[in-house]
């Protein structure tokens, strides 16, 4: 409630941590705490981030602060780069376990820290994305290989379509998705039921779409193509003509006209983008290094979301692909290697088993290197 009861409840070790989403006044004047055996976690998955980043940011104008918070799970399970952002900025669903260790929507409030678990499938939902009202999460439900879209505030679930990866929820009223396996292209559904409709078809040598939205005036739309390189791609909707704009992936068209997106380094970039002439107009300024990165294979994605009024939620990460490293976290965000030379395989997307010894001094953990 106040930085003074922050303060005390450093000392309390009976103090449960949860969620801590509210910028803090004069943090520099809290008093340290015993931080160390609270705060180790994992370099390649440490810190998740909700962002209050306009992307008037490639203008000269400040920064707006950021909020950052952590999330606490039981056995030190760790929550998986599934995470989607309300179009308002003050929610997020995230996909982590619950008690029982299976893995689960849940619904994070920035305002009071409240979370809560969404209706839907056990152990299966990945990829959700909300609906432009904020009413409603879809998500694919790899348990039965279909799209659902859940309540955020209970009231049911219901099934659309089969397939489901990387989906998102646009104003005119579909979800977009790739179809899954075999390798397709883009599909669309209406959020309320329908008719499945083809969208995109690969060409030779692509090996899926995914991530597809729509542009100002719906007729056209940019999607990523898995290829080598990945590559952003322009459709009018009506021909099916396309254009390639740039390399990259997982990309959103802004109110400020920026085409923001993730490159294959690790790093979230803006430029300006022109959605009559399908090209960018400005040079892509970094907004964001060492974005998280899940590497598959020849594959990767991108660990963030952006909604459309500008909130940036995303993953950052140190290292690359399934290595991983111990670091020390203070009350502040600053992370400092418990031994530089260390690094291990934490066992990618499953998540990595470990935990800190009662005097803080050693951690238990599982290497699957």
């Amino acid at each position: 409630a106040s930085a003074g009861d922050m303060a005390r409840a450093l000392h309390e070790s009976s103090f449960t941590w949860g969620v801590h989403a509210s910028a803090v006044e004069g943090a520099g004047t809290l008093t340290a705490g015993p931080w160390k055996p609270l705060a180790i976690a994992l370099a390649a998955i440490a810190v998740l981030l909700a962002v209050g980043l306009s992307w008037e940011r490639v203008r000269p104008v400040p920064d707006p602060p950021a909020l950052r918070f952590t999330l606490a799970t039981p056995e030190a399970l760790v929550p998986r780069e599934y995470l989607a952002v309300a179009p308002d900025g003050g929610s997020a669903v995230l996909m982590y376990p619950d008690e029982d260790g299976q893995d689960r929507l849940w619904l994070w409030d920035f305002a009071d820290g409240s979370r809560s678990i969404v209706d839907g499938p056990i152990g299966t939902p990945t990829d959700p994305v909300i609906s432009p009202d904020g009413s409603e999460v879809a998500y694919h439900d790899t348990g039965d290989d279909g799209v659902k879209v859940s309540s955020l505030r209970g009231g049911g679930t219901r099934t659309l379509a089969s397939g489901g990866c990387c989906m998102r929820w646009e104003a005119d009223g579909y979800i977009y998705f790739g179809y899954g396996e075999p390798p397709a292209g883009i599909q669309r559904v209406l959020a309320t039921g329908g008719e499945v409709e083809d969208v995109t078809e690969l060409l030779p040598g692509e090996r899926d779409h995914a991530y597809f939205h729509l542009l100002p005036g719906g007729e056209t739309g940019v999607f990523t193509v898995s290829s080598s390189p990945r590559l952003l791609v322009a459709v009018d909707l009506s021909t099916g003509e396309r254009t390639v704009i740039a390399e990259g992936e997982r990309s959103y068209f802004t109110s400020s006209g920026h085409l923001v997106y993730a490159a294959a380094d690790g790093k979230l970039m803006a430029a300006g983008f022109d959605p009559v002439a399908l090209e960018l107009t400005t040079a892509p300024t970094q907004v964001i290094d060492r974005l998280g990165m899940r590497i598959a294979g020849n594959l990767s994605d991108a660990k963030y979301a952006l909604a459309a009024n500008g909130t940036l939620l995303y993953w950052s990460e140190e290292l690359e692909g399934e290595w991983a490293q111990f670091v020390w976290v203070d009350e502040f965000g600053r992370a400092e290697p418990v031994d530089p030379g260390m690094r291990f395989q934490a066992g990618g997307n499953i998540g990595a088993a470990f935990s800190l010894s009662p005097d803080g001094h050693r951690v238990a953990f599982r290497d699957q290197g």
